[in-house]
């Protein structure tokens, strides 16, 4: 396919206009096709050579080193996790497998270790181990922002004796040749990260609409500090946490997005790749989405699906689009999305993946979910006009 010189001057129109209408200090974008990135950006005080925490769009980097051992026979995604772990069957958990964990339906609590459980791997592994099942694995959805890729972690160690940072790097990132993609830099070498901070004002109706209690905005940032510890606080950044602690710039991760779309180089059984980007495995209603299906891959992946679902907020007077991946990608593109408007994601239609990396976390909801589904619009514009 032709990309225009007016189709991407016109998305980085777009983007631009929608950083400097947030506040956001830095941002970065790429667009890659064909193994290779075709166009980037930088905005704000970023440049190419600035770097930024992708919080949860790290979840498929790491699912994407499970997937790896799965295809290479050291894994079985079936397995019960007490089966590598004798010590997780506590508190209920003996019947959690691998892929209840990818698909965020193990039933174990979406909890956040306290910073110096989160940087100390034995204290951090015995609480894991101790924590009690809140729902029956399988049954139900339950977002995890950092737990259950902490044990995902964990397995990882007790299956290849490496630590989750080392594996991940040694496995999956020196054979894509990402170099700047990172999980785990040391405090000697976290110059060049962007520090993610807050922008905006919080819309207070909508933070109690959807958290079903009211906040004020301190109890907001308090809230939202936990996250921002993982891309701000230098030891978070040194212990790599896997859900959410991967340090990029957005070229690597287009780049991930196309070794996902095309299989090279084979680091994935096709039979794993095709499920773990085609096939939604967790069709269950996400309630955070409006109780539209979650469309959750054994990738930690989310595919966007046919039609555009909407969220019901009477109280309000709203109802938003809540598809995942903007409202005009095709219905097969696949990618996740990270705190504060991080974006990664794949079109296989017309083979093109794309990164969107900022430093400034919208405080209004609305408002980020707003820039999240206009740059993703855009991005589509550039191939289907």
């Amino acid at each position: 396919m032709v990309i225009t010189e007016k189709r991407i001057s016109e998305l980085d129109a777009t983007l631009a206009r929608v950083v400097e209408e947030s506040g956001a200090p830095a941002a970065q974008y790429a667009l890659a096709m064909n193994g290779g990135v075709v166009h980037a950006g930088a905005l704000g005080h970023a440049d190419a050579d600035s770097r930024f925490c992708i919080f949860s769009a790290s979840k498929p980097v790491f699912a994407s080193l499970i997937l790896h051992l799965s295809s290479a026979g050291t894994l079985d995604l079936g397995s019960r996790v007490a089966d590598l772990w004798p010590e997780f069957a506590a508190g209920g958990k003996h019947d959690v497998t691998i892929e209840q964990l990818l698909l965020f339906t193990a039933g174990i609590p979406s909890c956040w270790p306290a910073r110096d459980s989160a940087i100390d791997p034995a204290r951090r592994a015995a609480e894991l181990a101790a924590a009690s099942l809140e729902t029956a694995p399988g049954t139900a959805y339950a977002y995890h922002p950092v737990s259950a890729h902490w044990v995902l972690a964990e397995i990882v160690r007790r299956t290849t004796g490496l630590d989750h940072r080392e594996a991940l790097r040694h496995l999956i990132l020196d054979p894509l040749g990402l170099d700047r993609m990172q999980l785990g830099v040391p405090l000697s070498a976290q110059h060049g990260i962007e520090p993610a901070e807050l922008v905006g004002a919080y819309d207070l109706a909508f933070a109690e609409a959807t958290l079903g209690q009211p906040l004020t905005s301190a109890q907001l940032d308090a809230v939202n500090a936990l996250a921002l510890g993982i891309g701000r606080d230098p030891a978070l950044i040194a212990a790599g946490v896997p859900g959410g602690g991967v340090i990029s710039d957005a070229s690597s991760l287009a780049l991930f997005y196309q070794a996902l779309l095309h299989g090279r180089p084979a680091l994935w059984d096709d039979d794993v790749l095709n499920s773990a980007t085609r096939e939604s495995r967790n069709v269950l209603a996400d309630e955070g989405r409006g109780g539209a299906p979650a469309n959750r891959t054994v990738g930690c992946l989310t595919i966007a699906g046919e039609g555009v679902p909407y969220a019901e907020l009477p109280a309000l007077g709203l109802r938003l689009p809540v598809r995942h991946h903007g409202t005009r990608t095709s219905a097969r593109t696949f990618g996740h999305p990270g705190f504060g408007g991080q974006l990664g994601f794949a079109d296989p239609d017309y083979g093109y993946s794309f990164a969107f990396l900022i430093s400034g976390a919208e405080r209004d909801g609305i408002a980020g979910a707003r820039r999240d589904r206009e740059i993703a619009d855009a991005v589509a514009g550039v191939f289907s006009g």
